[in-house]
């Protein structure tokens, strides 16, 4: 599979451009492709693009995305198919904030990605959402869900962002820390 992580990139480092095509991921242990930012504050600028890849049979999940933020790179999956995967019924996209207080995910396409599944359940969740003072507002595309039930078409436009993404709140949020006073992040 794929894991592009970046560790030790921040917004001063030189924009990235990655781009993965035609490429086909198979039987991967976890998930197919991770994509992960490790900093709280400031990723990297640039691009991330995945044209006409297959990800077959992922353990856990297709695609999963750690922390990817609307202000840093952008991820986009075009004509991307996941066949397949989490045969324990995980959801075939997941994103992952580092904690609640972290931005939710952002700045993501799924231009035609088409997702077969063995057996039907919820192709995306948000775990561990992150409710940060920004609103997802630039996650796009549209995706097919082919399954036993059938298939079904979702457009990613505001009436799913609202269902699937809380609204972020009026107040920055407050972080608790062990033996101290709540303090504003």
């Amino acid at each position: 599979g794929v894991d592009v992580s970046f560790h030790n990139l921040d917004e001063t480092t030189e924009p990235v451009d990655i781009r993965f095509e035609n490429c086909r991921m198979e039987n991967n242990h976890h998930s197919s492709v991770v994509i992960a930012r490790n900093k709280f504050n400031g990723a990297p600028k640039g691009k991330v693009l995945f044209n006409d890849c297959t990800m077959i049979g992922g353990k856990v999940r297709g695609v999963e995305l750690l922390r990817k933020v609307g202000d840093g790179f952008r991820v986009e999956f075009n004509r991307c198919r996941i066949e397949n995967a989490c045969p324990d019924g995980a959801a075939d996209v997941t994103f992952v904030s580092r904690d609640w207080s972290d931005n939710p995910p952002d700045n993501i396409a799924f231009n035609d990605l088409v997702i077969v599944q063995p057996k039907a359940r919820p192709w995306f969740q948000n775990v561990a959402p992150g409710v940060g003072p920004a609103a997802v507002t630039n996650l796009t595309g549209a995706v097919t869900v082919k399954s036993p039930k059938g298939e079904e078409k979702i457009v990613l436009d505001a009436a799913w962002m609202k269902a699937n993404f809380r609204d972020p709140p009026s107040q920055p949020p407050v972080r608790w820390e062990m033996d101290a006073e709540p303090s504003v992040r």
